[in-house]
């Protein structure tokens, strides 16, 4: 469904032309119930995923958690592997915050890097690095998975497996290092 004047003008995303259908769909203000059809019909869970990441990333720029509650069920659950797993979006959202500043914001730069996603039934997994640097010590570099279970286009279920020995490499890193973060 694309409007016929977004088309006779050559509007970009008509008909993939660089906007997108979802946005067209948004910008012609339909409601939030056929959008969220379309999304259902028209939208995997991986490309869903990768979505959410992308959000992820703006968010991690600008800190404008909001932008990722489209992207959780009501009752989600986040699980980091730390033992202490979020439960409700609001606290899904807090965990993601407070991870991000209490290290990622602590570090001068920070690179991932991905390899491409997966999907088995309803869930997406991607297997991840992320290198931290920060001025005066060495580089931090750990990897694992992270998995999301959908419910619609929605994650339920968000956990992160570490690769082996992660825990103790980072629980090291803090040992030698971790007082150089505040500076």
């Amino acid at each position: 469904m694309v409007c016929r004047g977004c088309l006779s003008l050559g509007a970009p995303g008509a008909f993939g032309q660089g906007m997108g259908t979802e946005r067209l769909l948004m910008e012609h203000q339909l409601s939030p119930r056929l959008i969220g059809n379309w999304r259902e019909k028209h939208m995997n869970i991986q490309d869903r995923y990768l979505e959410y990441a992308d959000a992820f990333e703006k968010t991690y720029i600008d800190n404008d958690w909001s932008r990722l509650t489209e992207y959780f069920t009501d009752d989600a659950i986040y699980d980091s592997g730390d033992g202490t797993p979020a439960e409700g979006r609001s606290a899904v959202l807090a965990k993601l915050e407070a991870a991000v500043d209490g290290l990622d914001r602590l570090m001068d730069s920070r690179t991932l890097d991905f390899n491409p996603p997966s999907t088995e039934g309803n869930t997406v997994s991607i297997e991840w690095t992320v290198r931290y640097t920060k001025a005066g010590v060495p580089d931090l570099k750990i990897g694992g998975l992270e998995f999301a279970r959908f419910e619609g286009d929605r994650i339920a279920h968000l956990w992160d497996e570490l690769e082996p020995g992660a825990v103790e490499i980072i629980g090291e890193w803090m040992t030698v290092h971790g007082d150089k973060l505040s500076s």
